[in-house]
């Protein structure tokens, strides 16, 4: 016999979405392991009672928070990319066959993913914390690794699009590459983010990495 869903009123709903926020908090704060009705009820302002009306059990809290998470997705990504585009469009393809064309390219690329790695160390900490949570445990259990496996399509694909337009041959391991350090910069930026050598760090990677890219091309 299938079990009805409940149904939630207006101010229901606005409880279960602290929950689902409270959550998160405790994520990011504390780690996924600390996460317990009664850490989440605390963290939320309500009734412990409450997370347990809401939510099953633990493994559906956290399902749903971190899919609430994915899917609010990252501010300020478009604009990112489309930074990224438009500085890819004015190198001349002939040109990234050249020492001179990929260094001009890598340097531009690697100063706007800079721009954008710090900013979301110094802006979205919090986000950050939680993503890592994510990346990091996504072997626990079948449910998790999913949302994460579909979180991380998401991030990946403008990359996959990006190198295999600048003429890739292996556009999903370029892609992956990329990705894994710049989520690798901004999650370990988290530890001291306002470090005088942060900037010229990220730059360096970045650019080393981009580099290696477009050599392959």
């Amino acid at each position: 016999m299938t079990t009805k869903p409940k149904k939630i009123s207006a101010k229901g709903e606005s409880t279960r979405q602290k929950i689902l926020a409270a959550a998160l908090e405790v994520i990011a704060t504390s780690g996924l392991r600390a996460v317990t009705h009664r850490s989440v009820a605390a963290a939320a302002g309500v009734q412990l009672s409450l997370t347990t009306y809401y939510f099953k059990d633990l493994n559906e809290l956290l399902i749903e928070a971190f899919t609430s998470f994915c899917n609010a997705g990252r501010p300020g990504y478009e604009k990112t990319w489309e930074k990224v585009n438009a500085a890819a469009a004015q190198v001349d393809r002939k040109s990234l066959k050249s020492r001179a064309g990929q260094e001009q390219l890598a340097e531009a690329l690697a100063e706007i993913g800079t721009d954008h790695i710090l900013r979301n160390i110094r802006t979205r900490p919090m986000e950050l914390a939680v993503e890592q949570q994510l990346l990091n445990e996504l072997r626990l259990t079948p449910e998790l690794a999913k949302v994460a496996e579909e979180y991380m399509e998401k991030l990946i694909e403008p990359l996959r699009t990006m190198v295999l337009e600048l003429g890739s041959t292996a556009p999903e391991t370029d892609a992956q590459l990329l990705m894994s350090v710049m989520l690798k910069l901004e999650h370990e930026g988290l530890a001291n983010p306002r470090s005088r050598k942060l900037k010229g760090q990220v730059f360096t990677l970045l650019q080393r990495q981009i580099r290696w890219v477009l050599a392959g091309l």
